[in-house]
């Protein structure tokens, strides 16, 4: 075997490996905006846009390359067609270009143009199936509830007046149920294959009618969905902790039925404790704040940067390593798996500790800054650089 550049054909069928370098390119940016600003090199107080790019432009491109790519071929349809693959592109660069400008409601326009064309062009091609994806795939549908009323409720805002409790509920849902549902439903499918462990007993032969079984766990993703939503609107216009409480017990016992964590496996190294370590960081996120009110931001802050970041880096691991012929790489021990888990937990660190000590807010923020950087470098340096190359049959 040989590894050969990519060619721009191939992106219609593989769009994580566009989608993924922007992701990547937006989140370091997006990371550096607030010491930027603090030194006066970048003109625009971040806030609402530094959020929108971490959700965005960061992990929703890494959303779109993934399911881009893995739902034509489970469900073993057309890939995009060149017109809806850098139609995609054009949308995702006017978000991220509006965000980075400050016009807010331009870009989360931009992607809300995005995403209903990407969940059209996917919906177009269902009828035509040959397979069904995964049951907990259901979680993902679910994502894009979260995402569409979200952006929906925060666009309303400034178009229809809307007060600013309904802001809140779009804003929480956009940033945080938009990402849980479909790391869960994507995850129930990855996490046991990451952690080591043989494949589930239970599959799913090519057919494209649910069987029981399929429809069974189906229905399991779709109440995990279903109260992750309602979870929020408890939080928002019931009681905050009592809807808290609702979407991490949701998540925790989703997780407990759908991967075996508890079970004993031979998988060494690095990489599967990290994907532990996420895991852990995704629950503690969601369990600190109705625990305690007061620890609502450390907690939001241990869950993007440990659940969401970490494991969304860690996924897209097992998708380059795939298509560039490196799994056999996940029977080794992987060193930069260690040093980026190591970097992550250290800028959590230093994210908490400004926090904690306001009056070293600014040199916290810069140290937490740097070491997320250095992650995503030593990721993308060991990992991202497959997007960019393919294998063939050597002549």
């Amino acid at each position: 075997m040989e590894r050969k550049w990519i060619k721009v054909s191939d992106l219609q069928g593989e769009p994580f490996r566009l989608f993924f370098p922007l992701g990547w390119l937006a989140g370091v940016f997006a990371v550096s905006m607030w010491p930027l600003y603090f030194a006066d090199l970048y003109p625009f107080y971040p806030g609402a846009a530094h959020a929108r790019l971490m959700i965005l432009g960061f992990i929703g491109a890494f959303v779109v390359g993934f399911l881009g790519t893995a739902l034509p071929r489970m469900l073993e349809v057309p890939s995009f067609s060149r017109l809806e693959l850098w139609g995609f592109v054009l949308l995702w660069v006017a978000g991220v270009l509006a965000y980075a400008g400050l016009w807010v409601t331009a870009g989360d326009a931009f992607f809300l143009a995005l995403f209903a064309g990407f969940v059209l062009a996917l919906a177009r091609r269902f009828p035509r199936r040959q397979d069904l994806p995964p049951p907990a795939f259901v979680l993902v549908l679910w994502g894009f509830v979260h995402l569409f009323a979200g952006l929906l409720f925060l666009l309303g805002m400034p178009v229809l007046g809307l007060g600013g409790t309904w802001g809140r509920l779009g804003a929480d849902l956009l940033y945080q149920g938009f990402l849980l549902c479909p790391m869960l439903g994507i995850g129930t499918f990855l996490f046991p294959r990451l952690l080591g462990y043989a494949p589930m007993k239970v599959t799913f032969p090519g057919n494209p009618a649910p069987t029981p079984e399929w429809r069974r766990r189906a229905f399991l993703a779709f109440l995990a969905g279903l109260l992750i939503f309602a979870g929020f609107w408890v939080e928002t216009w019931l009681h905050a902790r009592s809807g808290a409480w609702l979407r991490a017990a949701a998540v925790v016992l989703f997780l407990f039925l759908t991967v075996p964590f508890w079970r004993k496996n031979e998988a060494g190294g690095w990489y599967p404790l990290a994907v532990r370590v996420g895991l852990a960081g995704l629950v503690v996120g969601l369990l600190v704040f109705p625990a305690a009110e007061v620890l609502r931001l450390p907690g939001l802050h241990i869950t993007f940067m440990a659940g969401f970041g970490m494991l969304t880096f860690l996924v897209a691991t097992r998708v380059l390593y795939g298509h560039g012929g490196e799994i056999a790489r996940f029977r080794t021990t992987l060193p930069w798996a260690g040093a980026v888990l190591v970097l992550t937990l250290a800028a959590i660190g230093a994210r908490l500790a400004a926090d904690t000590w306001p009056a070293h807010y600014l040199g916290f923020i810069w140290v937490s800054v740097a070491l997320w950087i250095a992650a995503a470098v030593v990721w993308a340096a060991r990992v991202l650089v497959f997007a960019f190359f393919k294998e063939t049959e050597g002549e």
